[in-house]
């Protein structure tokens, strides 16, 4: 019933890396919740079709903006969740999955051009929620940190902006990397730390619901 839309106005932020991430767990959970793919290279579609190794996931791939939001309308009419990854804004699958969302995930890495992309993207949610008439929260969330003292620089950087931010953040760890070739997602360690508390803390936010075992899962 809920749809959580991954956004960045250009790739390389880490959008279909934490879509990996959040899924997995997700479904290691036994939730109900739908992926899909609308980024037309379609990364994280082949991902759960031919790499991932876990309990089975509901995932589509759909890049055309029309389809999209049939799509969108048709699966949180039956699952609890349905988390969206985006590509960049120069496809028009984006701001449908935006002005679709009920929350909106943008990922963000330290540097200046990265923090100044994640603005653009906060800007993209408000023009889309006034289009909509209704409220779609966004919230950044620091990916990718190497150091504590850039991460604080950044998280400063988007308070100052009027960003609101996770305190949650992702560092930069070999075992996102890994999960592309390996389709597992670590059961312990600090990148399966990292993406739980993240998704806590969505749920704490009301951006994602609250577990709900699917029976038989």
């Amino acid at each position: 019933m809920s749809v959580l839309t991954l956004a960045g106005s250009k790739g390389g932020c880490g959008k279909s890396t934490i879509a990996r991430a959040v899924a997995a767990l997700l479904a290691r959970e036994g939730t109900s919740f739908a992926v899909i793919d609308a980024d037309p290279n379609g990364a994280l579609h082949r991902w759960l079709g031919h790499i991932y190794e876990g309990p089975s996931i509901e995932h589509r791939a759909e890049a055309n903006e029309d389809r999209l939001a049939h799509l969108i309308a048709d699966l949180r009419e039956r699952f609890d969740l349905v988390l969206v990854d985006t590509a960049g804004f120069e496809n028009l699958g984006s701001s449908v999955a935006i002005a679709s969302a009920d929350a909106v995930l943008i990922p963000c890495k330290s540097s200046e051009a990265d923090l100044y992309e994640a603005r653009t993207t906060a800007t993209k949610v408000k023009s889309l929620a006034v289009t909509t008439r209704r409220t779609i929260p966004a919230y950044v969330v620091l990916n990718s940190v190497r150091t504590t003292a850039v991460a604080a620089h950044a998280a400063e950087q988007i308070k100052e902006a009027g960003l609101a931010r996770l305190d949650a953040t992702l560092g930069h760890r070999a075992d996102y990397e890994t999960m592309t070739h390996t389709g597992r997602m670590p059961n312990t360690g600090a990148a399966y730390k990292e993406m739980t508390a993240v998704v806590d803390e969505l749920r704490r936010n009301g951006a994602m619901p609250s577990v709900r075992i699917v029976v038989g899962a």
